[in-house]
């Protein structure tokens, strides 16, 4: 009897955090919720094939909004240390709305809804495409979009009734100028040569903190001129502090990081203009925190921060494996 209660009350204080999750997600932009509730919806958490539904309608809905309409990569062989390399990096998040709409219809068919994944595949809305010719070597993928296309036909769904892509010029690899590297600019060099110097970490040396604390400060204070667009020095601040992080021990100077990664990160502008792009960073530390790191984000004053720290806090032991809904 004490088992059973222990389980309901357990049940009862899961459902209570998803419903939290879930309200949180809605108060952040349409790509970040449509992705929370998708993840959320791919969860143990989340019990029953009619709420998994729900979850994943309303983010096949709400995907639609988001500020990026289509998935790109980055066409260049090398110079991924570059704004064009990190876009596509952040590209491959699937956070565009055409990739998020295919995901929610991919675990559509996972709790065997197959029938209504058509129906939202069949009311997918290709935006007209962009002009590729870009100054940086980016190009279309729509490796995702074919992937649930072939997922949707092997169930018998009808050829004709699949949205068309759009036209595709020049086999979807533009030819523009070679990416502008990071690094090459004199603050860029001269704080990743800082950096480097500190390895490896003798944080018992007090020469050493003090060396640490001020490649902080200033790596905190660089900011855009002529040579570097803002958000070039973001992408650049982030990878600084990024490496930063593990280079100390879980205490004070770890959490000082953490607080100048914080700032770098609601501060910059990017979280308007290039929402993927600003959130790369915010899932690679996501990637490197745990314990008392992790906590600390979870109550970050900022709603997209601390709803992707709580989703790591709660999926990280619920996660259910592809094949499980097969």
């Amino acid at each position: 009897m004490r088992l059973l209660s222990f389980l309901v009350a357990a049940g009862m204080a899961a459902g209570g955090q998803i419903e939290e999750l879930v309200d949180a997600a809605r108060s952040t932009p349409p790509e970040f919720a449509a992705d929370a509730l998708i993840r959320l919806a791919e969860s143990r958490l989340v019990e029953g094939r009619a709420r998994k539904r729900e979850l994943l309608e309303e983010a096949f809905r709400l995907a639609s909004a988001a500020q990026e309409p289509f998935k790109m990569r980055f066409s260049g062989e090398r110079h991924f240390d570059s704004r064009a390399g990190f876009r596509g990096r952040a590209y491959a998040l699937d956070l565009d709305a055409l990739s998020l709409q295919c995901r929610a219809v991919s675990a559509m068919l996972r709790i065997q809804e197959t029938r209504r994944a058509r129906q939202l595949f069949e009311s997918t809305v290709l935006p007209p495409a962009p002009d590729l010719r870009a100054p940086e070597q980016m190009a279309y993928d729509f490796a995702l979009f074919e992937q649930t296309r072939e997922a949707l036909a092997s169930r018998g769904f009808r050829p004709q009734l699949v949205p068309a892509l759009p036209p595709q010029d020049g086999g979807n690899v533009p030819q523009g100028q070679a990416p502008v590297r990071y690094w090459q600019s004199p603050d860029a060099a001269a704080l990743l040569a800082r950096l480097q110097a500190l390895q490896p970490p003798r944080e018992s040396s007090a020469e050493w903190r003090a060396a640490f604390e001020a490649f902080l400060d200033a790596t905190a204070e660089w900011s855009e001129t002529k040579a570097e667009e803002p958000a070039g020095v973001f992408h650049q601040k982030c990878l600084l502090l990024g490496n930063a992080l593990p280079t100390v021990s879980p205490g004070p100077q770890r959490f000082r990081v953490l607080q100048v990664y914080l700032d770098v990160l609601v501060q910059s502008p990017l979280q308007q203009e290039s929402r993927i792009e600003w959130f790369l960073p915010v899932r690679e530390l996501l990637a490197r925190a745990d314990g008392d790191l992790l906590d600390r984000l979870r109550h970050a004053r900022h709603p997209v921060i601390a709803l992707y720290a709580g989703l790591e806090r709660a999926l990280a032991p619920a996660r259910i494996p592809p094949a499980a809904f097969r």
